[in-house]
Order: structure tokens, then sequence, then C-alpha cells
């Protein structure tokens, strides 16, 4: 696959290149021709170019999105509900356990001492 990754994308391109994939970025097409400062001729130089956009900016991921062109928008919405909300769950899981474990650890403590009052109960009524 072919992806135009934008200025502020440009942190996947040694990634996606090691998974063969090829990668120009916006910036570089922005030094050569200042034609492509404008998001809709970037558009155009993906559909030349067959590629796909990578963008984290709101008005080219809304543009892409206006005109139906295949575009990665990285939003903040897309960030919290595929990153750290599944991080939030395995803590709150995982303090969950914590909790749970130290009930039954409790629990358990409470039994001993109750048998230990018991037995000391039973050994005075003994004497």
């Amino acid at each position: 696959m072919k992806f135009l990754l934008d200025e502020h994308a440009e942190y996947y391109q040694k990634e996606l290149e090691k998974q063969n994939h090829e990668t120009e970025t916006a910036k570089k097409l922005r030094s050569e021709n200042s034609i492509y400062r404008n998001d809709y001729n970037l558009i155009e130089y993906a559909k030349e170019h067959s590629m796909i956009i990578i963008t984290k900016d709101r008005e080219l991921g809304q543009a892409c999105k206006d005109n139906h062109y295949p575009c990665i928008w990285i939003t903040d919405d897309k960030i919290f509900e595929k990153i750290i909300q599944p991080e939030l769950d395995v803590k709150s899981m995982a303090s969950l356990d914590m909790e749970s474990i130290e009930d039954e650890v409790i629990d358990a403590f409470n039994k001993i001492k109750s048998g230990e009052a018991s037995r000391m109960a039973q050994k005075s009524s003994d004497k």
C-alpha cells in the first residue's frame, strides 16, 4: 500500500516502511511545490498516486471525509477509545482483582482469628 503522511503523522513513516509500505510526506511535497499547501491539492495528489492519507489534522481529515477519500484520520476520540480506555479497563480490572484478593485475605484472617478465639475460650472452659 502507499501512504501520504501529513506533517502531524510523519511519526508512522518508519513503521509503515518496515512493513514494506511506500510512504511520502506532505512536508516534502510542500517543500518542493507550494501548491501542496492546500489540503485539496494534497488529496488530489494522493488520488493520482493511489495513496491513503494519514493525518491528525482536523481540516485535512474532514476534507477527506467530505470528499469520500480514503484517509486514516487520527483523532483524540480514537486515541482515547483505542489506546487510553483499554489501558484504563486493564488497570481497573487489576484494581478490582486486588480488592477481591484483599477481601479474601481479610476473610481468611478473620476465620483464623475467630478459630483461635474459640480455641482459647475452649481452653479456658476446660480449666
